[in-house]
């Protein structure tokens, strides 16, 4: 099963998790990722080589116009890998 959970294998780890995506009884979109993120080596600060994590995500209301729609599966990928690069869970890709 922990092989079947593998989202995305990143810079310095791999991100495992499951994903949704739902309306709301208003109409709007709602998605999520929860799951955690191995490091290749352990955390710089102590923190081991694992964290969990669960996040959701809305788009916006509207698109302004000549912007493409929302993107629910790249924003939260987007959103995830941002979030744990900035903590150093994941290497920077520059």
């Amino acid at each position: 099963v922990r092989d079947l959970l593998v989202r995305y294998r990143e810079a310095g780890g791999t991100i495992r998790g499951k994903t949704g995506w739902g309306t709301q009884a208003d109409g709007t979109d709602i998605g999520w990722l929860v799951g955690w993120v191995e490091r290749e080596r352990p955390h710089r600060q102590g923190r081991g080589t694992v964290a969990v994590f669960a996040m959701q995500v809305r788009p916006p209301r509207e698109t302004a116009p000549g912007r493409r729609p929302f993107d629910m599966i790249a924003a939260r990928r987007a959103i995830v890998r941002g979030i744990l690069t900035t903590e150093d869970w994941l290497d920077a890709l520059y």
